[in-house]
């Protein structure tokens, strides 16, 4: 039977006038602080060394309202202080409002810096504390690992070929040794240096992945290359499978020294120092959290992708590292 084109019309319009409208109320949401702040076990006092982990600084803001898209703001009112519950809960670091540490960010709103200079040893506990006007306070508490990871043998092999005065690519390798007395999670960085040690402020190192593989699946075979700054970059590897012994990081990486904006080129004698983090088990599955939410932004259909969190009263991370550096030449 043939429909004429006015009753399919009518039909189409029928069909679309069915649609219905569901107004979803918010829940109830009493503001909380947010935090985040990685405590380790190396000074960054280095200008160079605390913009490359400009994601370790403390950072102080406050949760929004469900359906709440307006631009997050940190919060320059805190009052946050760092205890040493080893030594009968003694007040050793304050923290003071500071612009942020990494050159890129515009708003320095939240962001906080030590007063005392004080430098946590490995294996040792801490509380951080962290109030504000018109929050109820927040704390968090971790034990830093017991010692940062030994590292040896560390390799860079050129590749043939392909190079020029701003780029090498090659096979980076660093032998790791795990501790097979405890559960242990790490994350690898690298950045290139002078010849001298000092850091290159135009060197950058990239891992060169396969696009086709990747994604949260992947972080639990191997340790890759992670990008300091965060935002889903950051690949923690837990020591399940090589539990107590060694084993390696190997990555097919491009080490650059180009300055878009004049200059650059790697000088004569640029080595690559490699930094592996040995993480606190909360920070391994935060930084795993972190990475499913943004795999899954954007996608109506994926799962709900929560970030973990260990602030008592709030939300974020309280984290701790012991960092394992090696050096090599390019």
């Amino acid at each position: 039977m043939k429909i004429s084109p006015f009753l399919a019309a009518l039909l189409l319009f029928s069909l679309a006038s069915c649609e219905t409208v569901i107004d979803l109320p918010a829940p109830e949401h009493t503001p909380s602080l947010a935090v985040r702040h990685w405590l380790g076990t190396v000074s960054d006092t280095d200008s160079a060394t605390r913009v490359f982990f400009a994601g370790r600084q403390l950072y102080v803001s406050a949760s929004q309202r469900l359906f709440d898209t307006s631009p997050l703001t940190g919060l320059n009112t805190a009052t946050a202080r760092l205890y040493d519950d080893g030594a009968g809960g003694a007040l050793v670091e304050e923290y003071e409002p500071a612009p942020p540490y990494s050159p890129g960010q515009v708003s320095a709103a939240g962001y906080y810096q030590p007063t005392r200079g004080f430098r946590p040893q490995p294996g040792g506990t801490y509380r951080l504390r962290v109030e504000a006007p018109g929050y109820a306070a927040v704390e968090s508490r971790l034990t830093l690992p017991p010692a940062p990871p030994v590292l040896s043998n560390a390799t860079f092999t050129p590749q043939p070929g392909g190079s020029d005065p701003y780029t090498r690519q090659g096979r980076l390798t660093v032998s790791i040794q795990d501790d097979g007395a405890t559960d242990d999670y790490y994350v690898a960085f690298a950045r290139v240096l002078e010849a001298a040690g000092q850091p290159l402020t135009n060197g950058y190192v990239y891992e060169e992945t396969d696009n086709s593989n990747g994604g949260v699946s992947d972080l639990q075979t191997r340790l890759s290359l992670s990008n300091a700054f965060g935002n889903g970059t950051l690949y923690p590897y837990a020591d399940t499978d090589v539990n107590g012994r060694t084993f390696t990081f190997s990555a097919d990486v491009r080490v650059t020294g180009y300055d878009p904006f004049g200059g650059g080129g790697l000088p004569p004698g640029a080595q690559l120092e490699v930094i592996i983090s040995r993480t606190t088990r909360d920070t391994y599955r935060f930084w795993l959290s972190e990475q499913r939410y943004y795999d899954a932004n954007g996608n109506p259909f994926a799962e709900p992708a929560p970030l973990y969190s260990n602030i008592q009263g709030g939300f974020g991370l309280f984290g701790g590292y012991a960092d394992g550096v090696v050096r090599v030449g390019l």
